[in-house]
C-alpha cells in the first residue's frame, strides 16, 4: 500500500509519545514493503528519511501548497492523521476522495477536531478505555507498539530516579519534592516534546536535567525507577519502554496507565507525596523487593508483541484500502445524483455543489427507505471486509457496538442485512456449521439440530453470500 501521513511534527525532531508511536507503525510497515510518506507541516528539515520513512515539509505558499498536497493525496491509497493536522488531512482526503484513518491518542481528539464518520473510514485507538470513553466506529484498538529488543538496555550501575516531560500535569512538582527529600539519590529529568516545563527549585544538587532527546535508552541505562505521577495518561508509553529493561514504575492510577501496566505498575495517588516517598525509598533500599518489582516489569515486557500489533494494523489498513469509501453508507452510485445531493445538503453532511467534481463519499447512513437497523451484538469486519460477529476468529475491525442503530440503506450497503431486512447473523450462510461439525453426531438429525448444538463459528462459516452483497451494492 501507499500510505500518506499528514501531521504537524515527526521524529526525530519531535518525540512525543504520539509521534513515536506512529513512527513505530510506519517503520514496521515500511519493513513489510509498504511505501510510507509523511507530510509534516512544522518540521524544520524540508526533506529527510528516517528508518525508511520519507518525511517532507510541504510548501508554505499557495497555490504551491495545495497543489503539493493534492499530488501526494492522489498518490496515496490511504491517508493517516492525528492531532494538530487532522483538519488539513480531512480536507485533502475529501478533495482526493481517499479513505482517511485517524490515530486516536486521547479522549479529546474526536470532539476537538469535529471528526465525523464521513471523515473517518477507520479509527485506531491506543487503548480500550479511550475507545470506551469516546466510541466511534469503524475502529480497532492497538496499544502503542513498543519493541522490547529496541528498548532493552543493560544497567550494571543504574541508581537514578527518572521522570520524562517536566510539566505540572505530568507531575513535575511531585518529582522535584521527592528529589528534595531523597537527597542522596540521583534524579534525572528530561524535557518533553510539548507542554510548559516547570522550573526546578534551587539547590537540588542531585538533579540533572536533559533536553528532549529522540532516544531515551542512554537515560534508561542510568535508571533504577521511573516516576509517572501524571494526572492524565491515555496509555503510558514511558513506563512500558522502561519495563523492557526491568525498570519498575511508580505511577498515578490513571485508566491508561492501569491498562498499560496491569500488575507491573505500582499505583499511588499523586496527591499523597508521603506515600510516594515511602515506596520510592523501599525500591531504592530493599534489594529483594526491588527484584520482585523488576521481575514484574520484565514479565510485562514479555507480553509485548509488536509484530502481532502490526498484523492488526496492516490488516485493518488493507480492508480500508479495498473497501474504504465504498461500503460506509449510502453512495452516489446507489442513490443517483438528485437524491444524493438532496440528502447531502438537507442532512448537513456537505454541499456537493461546492465540492470538487469527483468527490462522492458515502452519506454516513442518513437514508430511511426501510426501517432503521439495530444490531443486538457487536459487529466486526473480517479480513475480507465482510460483517461477522464477535465469535469469528477472523474479526478485524469493530464496525458497530451492541445496540447501535444505522439506516436501512447503510446496513444494506455494508452487507449487514439482505433486501428483506434479515440480519447477516440470522441467515443460513452464517448459521451453517463448518465441514467438521457437519459430520459430528448431534442430539438429533432433525433440521432444528442447530438449536441443540451451537456451531463453532469460523471465517468460512460467516461470509456473506456473494450474490446478496452484489444486490446490496446495486
Amino acid at each position: 500500500m501507499k500510505l500518506l501521513s499528514i501531521l504537524h511534527m515527526y521524529p526525530s525532531e519531535h518525540n512525543a509519545g504520539s509521534e513515536v508511536t506512529l513512527h513505530a507503525i510506519l517503520r514496521g510497515l515500511t519493513k513489510r514493503g509498504h511505501e510510507c510518506v509523511v507530510a509534516a507541516a512544522e518540521v524544520s528539515d524540508p526533506h529527510y528519511v528516517i528508518d525508511g520513512v520519507e518525511v517532507f515539509r510541504p510548501p508554505e505558499a499557495e497555490p504551491d501548497r495545495s497543489r503539493w498536497f493534492m499530488e501526494k493525496a492522489g498518490w496515496a491509497d490511504v491517508i493517516l492523521t492525528h492531532l494538530n493536522c487532522t483538519g488539513l488531512a480531512m480536507q485533502y482526503a475529501r478533495e482526493a476522495s481517499k479513505p482517511l484513518v485517524h490515530l486516536i491518542h486521547n479522549t479529546n481528539q474526536i470532539k476537538f477536531h469535529n471528526i465525523r464518520p464521513i471523515r473517518a473510514q477507520l479509527l485506531i485507538f491506543n487503548s480500550e478505555w479511550v475507545r470506551d470513553t469516546t466510541p466511534m466506529n469503524p475502529s480497532v484498538v492497538v496499544h502503542p507498539i513498543v519493541e522490547p529488543d529496541r528498548y532493552h538496555v543493560e544497567r550494571p550501575a543504574a541508581d537514578a530516579v527518572t521522570f520524562i516531560n517536566l510539566t505540572a500535569t505530568k507531575g513535575a512538582l511531585v518529582f522535584y519534592e521527592l528529589a528534595r527529600r531523597i537527597i542522596d539519590t540521583p534524579f534525572i529529568g528530561v524535557h518533553g516534546a510539548y507542554g510548559i516545563p516547570e522550573p526546578p527549585p534551587d539547590g537540588l544538587e542531585n538533579l540533572t536535567i536533559h533536553e528532549q532527546m529522540p532516544d531515551l535508552r542512554p537515560i534508561y541505562a542510568q535508571t533504577k525507577v521511573v516516576l509517572m505521577p501524571s494526572d492524565y495518561e491515555s496509555y503510558g508509553r514511558v513506563a512500558v519502554e522502561a519495563a523492557c529493561s526491568g525498570i519498575p514504575a511508580i505511577v498515578h492510577p490513571t485508566p491508561g496507565l492501569k491498562e498499560a501496566l496491569g500488575p507491573a505498575g505500582i499505583y499511588i495517588d499523586r496527591a499523597n507525596v508521603d506515600a510516594w516517598e515511602v515506596e520510592l525509598r523501599r525500591l531504592l533500599n530493599d534489594e529483594v523487593y526491588y527484584a520482585e518489582r523488576s521481575q514484574a516489569a520484565q514479565e510485562l515486557a514479555k507480553t509485548l508483541k509488536p509484530e502481532a500489533s502490526l498484523d492488526v494494523i496492516e490488516t485493518a489498513l488493507s480492508i480500508v484500502n479495498r473497501h474504504g469509501l465504498k461500503n460506509s453508507g449510502a453512495t452516489y452510485e446507489a442513490l443517483g445524483k438528485e437524491l444524493y445531493q438532496q440528502h447531502a445538503i438537507q442532512d448537513g453532511h456537505f454541499d456537493p455543489r461546492k465540492e470538487p467534481a469527483g468527490y462522492r463519499p458515502s452519506l454516513g447512513g442518513v437514508m430511511t427507505k426501510g426501517a432503521p437497523f439495530t444490531t443486538d451484538r457487536q459487529v466486526y469486519l473480517d479480513s475480507q471486509g465482510n460483517p461477522v460477529d464477535g465469535s469469528s476468529r477472523d474479526k478485524q475491525i469493530l464496525l458497530l457496538g451492541a445496540n447501535a442503530t444505522i439506516s436501512f440503506e447503510q446496513a444494506l450497503g455494508l452487507g449487514l442485512i439482505d433486501v428483506a431486512g434479515t440480519p447477516f447473523y440470522e441467515t443460513q450462510a452464517f448459521l451453517e456449521p463448518n465441514e467438521t461439525q457437519a459430520f459430528e453426531p448431534t442430539k438429533s438429525n432433525r433440521d432444528d439440530r442447530l438449536v441443540d448444538v451451537e456451531p463453532l463459528m469460523t471465517p468460512q462459516a460467516v461470509k456473506v453470500p456473494r450474490q446478496r452483497r452484489q444486490r446490496a451494492i446495486v
